[in-house]
């Protein structure tokens, strides 16, 4: 037994769904027309019947929907959504075509759905995101004026430390004020980590690239650090692979990246412990891979990502060297990548760590 539904059913079902509903012809005439798309449009169902669907939709958008009808026509289009304001209010309207199932065109249905409850929402979220980022500007611009502020006090310790060393002092004096001058070289670094990482993230830094020897960087490096090593008697050592001489980068920030490495090695390293730095050519013969590795007792393998980004340490870091802000490594990745490299770290808890970065050589 077959049953068939009654029209008059069919015709409420449509009339008192929540959407509206225009139903158009091969010729883009409208022949039907539910009560919501009518309400939707101010008009009178019965006196859009049988006139183009054109007359629908407001004179600037006539054109683009006569497009959309011609790209279903020859099939070059499945379907259409837009969004339209209409009295303060927010609909979305989707087109979808029809065909017999011998493929040829009827005509397009057009539902539009009352969205103005979702759109305020979305708005609003977006309002609030655009004031929180302001905040956050706002803290940031702060934070970073403070910060650059430190470096002129720092400056006028490290010169009174080097003007008493210049005088006759003891050696165990000598030993304490090496000690102090490399703790607020230290400091200026990390300062200059923070300012860069604020410019490198609003992309303020230009690259300034120069051919230079490989050496101009890793030997710079074993200068400014070997102070630290030798207080805590840690063996530091470098090799260049004899393939690979020099570098297309920016001179500057790749000797900062190396600087702060193996400064960080050291920080971790146990006396009497081993930090090397070595450089050799990628496997393709067109990248330079450095790579500084400690005797430290490493991290684990679920940081291995999170270290490189700003605030980030480790449980065992927040134990042994609280001291310690995470900029560094923020920096070095960003400086990384703004070479087109990549830097990553090989570590195994209690053998060390590797911490490597790959820059495009000559």
């Amino acid at each position: 037994m077959s049953y068939e539904l009654n029209p008059e059913i069919i015709k409420y079902l449509l009339n008192n769904v929540a959407e509206g509903i225009i139903v158009v012809d091969e010729n883009s005439n409208t022949v039907f027309c539910n009560e919501g798309a009518a309400a939707l449009r101010n008009v009178n169902a019965k006196d859009i019947i049988g006139k183009s669907v054109l007359e629908c939709h407001r004179p600037k958008s006539r054109q683009a929907v006569a497009v959309v009808i011609e790209k279903f026509k020859d099939g070059t289009m499945k379907q259409h959504r837009r969004t339209i304001s209409f009295n303060e209010n927010y609909y979305e309207n989707s087109y979808t075509p029809i065909f017999n199932d011998d493929g040829k065109y009827l005509g397009v249905i057009i539902i539009s759905r009352d969205i103005t409850k979702q759109k305020t929402a979305e708005n609003k979220l977006q309002e609030q995101n655009l004031e929180l980022i302001k905040l956050q500007k706002v803290k940031e611009d702060l934070s970073h004026m403070i910060v650059h502020d430190l470096n002129n006090p720092l400056t006028s310790i490290q010169g009174y430390i080097e003007l008493v060393c210049s005088d006759e002092v003891g050696d165990e004096c000598k030993d304490d004020l090496t000690i102090a001058f490399n703790e607020c070289q230290r400091l200026k670094t990390m300062i200059t980590n923070i300012l860069d990482v604020h410019k490198l993230e609003d992309s303020r830094v230009k690259l300034n690239k120069t051919v230079f020897d490989i050496k101009e960087i890793v030997e710079p490096t074993i200068v400014s650090t070997k102070g630290i090593a030798h207080t805590k008697q840690i063996s530091l050592v470098h090799s260049i692979d004899e393939k690979l001489s020099k570098l297309s980068a920016d001179n500057n920030l790749l000797r900062r990246v190396l600087e702060n490495l193996v400064s960080n090695a050291l920080r971790v390293t146990p006396s009497g412990g081993k930090v090397e730095i070595k450089v050799t050519p990628d496997a393709d013969n067109h990248s330079a891979l450095f790579c500084v590795s400690d005797t430290g007792p490493g991290i684990a393998k679920e940081y291995h990502t999170q270290i490189f980004e700003k605030y980030v340490q480790t449980g065992e870091e927040k134990k042994r060297r609280p001291e310690n802000r995470g900029f560094g490594l923020t920096f070095c990745k960003m400086a990384v990548a703004a070479h087109h490299g990549q830097i990553w770290v090989a570590i195994t808890p209690g053998n060390g760590s590797q911490f490597m970065f790959l820059v495009p050589s000559l």
